[in-house]
């Protein structure tokens, strides 16, 4: 049976015209870089229209720039400018720019990609000799842009999705209940699992030093007790743990299997798992091994399950590469995100549970347009 693949094929100006669109679109995210940094943004949203005169004495900045910058941003339609003179942010916009609690929020991008793009040569090297580039060498513009465009769905989503799995939600309100947050990052996941099961005891872990030092900041901002552990998955003790999660960091890793071998050891034997340990007991062997340790993954409904990557392509893996991160976090060395409400947020559990596939909620229309 033969198998035919149709393609379309772009003529040379099409082509062209392609490339052309996407090397505008790149320059506009760095101006919304440029924007969001100087506090440009916020000072249109939070003080109203302004021109290149007003909006530096508010926020600061050179006029001669803030001129340029401000005709730019009205040229290729993010601000308008009235008869005035005066150029103004429009709510739309200034909700996706401005608003950090809202499932749209994504002026952290633009930040990330800059951070990201700085690394270019690291990245040719890496493709020329192989290896990669560690987490590290991106610095606090792509670590914090990650965090702050996370946080409102851990926030938000969360815990309305942790409590629509009745198992997983009954584990975790078990006065006691042990839980681990690997790769945590910022922080906002774990806090976000503390702040909705207060009877847990949560830590998170990342392997990122500077990361942990901006978790145990956002804790202690939100006022949330939690701790934080500089290491890997390695430094889980094993069979101490009701549940372990990783958000937005498996895909990531060089070596995930490894990561999950190691939190696999670390969850407690089914006992304790769910419900009544006697009643684990009484399961045959098979039932036993996925009631020990069971894969949750939530997503929105709409969008497919990651694609299992086949073992031969597993091995082209680069041995010497950093244990975590990866090289370059995503598709042509930018790091991956996939957006607020409508896009994919993977995230992981093991726990003694049953294994069982959750779809995350879709945000209602109030609280996709707006902040909590």
């Amino acid at each position: 049976m033969t198998t035919q693949t149709t393609q379309t094929s772009q003529t040379t100006e099409e082509f062209a015209e392609r490339l052309l669109r996407s090397a505008l679109g790149a320059f506009e995210v760095l101006s919304v870089h440029l924007g969001d940094r100087l506090g440009w943004y916020r000072a249109l949203a939070g003080h109203g229209p302004a021109t290149a005169a007003e909006l530096t004495a508010r926020a600061g900045g050179h006029e001669r720039y803030a001129r340029e910058w401000l005709e730019q941003q009205a040229a290729c339609g993010i601000l308008t400018v009235g008869e005035d003179g005066r150029f103004t942010l429009p709510e739309g916009a200034a909700e996706v720019l401005t608003d950090e609690s809202s499932l749209a929020y994504l002026a952290p991008l633009a930040r990330m990609i800059a951070g990201a793009a700085a690394q270019t040569p690291a990245l040719l090297e890496a493709y020329r000799d192989g290896g990669g580039v560690g987490w590290a060498a991106f610095g606090p513009d792509v670590r914090e842009s990650q965090a702050e465009m996370n946080r409102p769905w851990f926030e938000q989503a969360l815990p309305d999705a942790l409590a629509g799995v009745p198992d997983l939600d009954a584990l975790l309100r078990r006065p006691g209940a042990r839980v681990a947050d690997v790769g945590c990052g910022g922080g906002w996941s774990t806090i976000a699992l503390a702040r909705a099961y207060p009877q847990a005891v949560v830590e998170g872990i990342d392997i990122d030093g500077p990361s942990v030092e901006l978790a145990v900041r956002n804790a202690g901002r939100a006022g949330v007790d939690v701790v934080f552990r500089h290491g890997d998955a390695h430094a889980l003790a094993g069979n101490a743990y009701d549940a372990v999660f990783a958000f937005e960091c498996i895909h990531d890793m060089p070596q995930p299997v490894d990561t999950l071998t190691r939190i696999r050891r670390a969850l407690r034997p089914g006992g304790d798992g769910r419900r009544h340990g006697r009643g684990h007991r009484r399961l045959p062997h098979r039932a036993r091994r996925r009631h020990r340790a069971a894969a949750v993954r939530l997503q929105p409904a709409h969008l497919p399950a990651r694609r299992h990557v086949p073992p031969a392509l597993r091995r082209h893996r680069h041995r010497d590469a950093p244990r975590h991160p990866a090289p370059l976090r995503g598709r042509g060395g930018l790091p991956r995100r996939r957006g607020p409400a409508d896009q994919r947020l993977r995230v992981l559990a093991l726990l003694p549970a049953a294994a069982v596939t959750v779809r995350a909620r879709e945000p209602s229309p109030e609280r996709a347009g707006g902040g909590a």
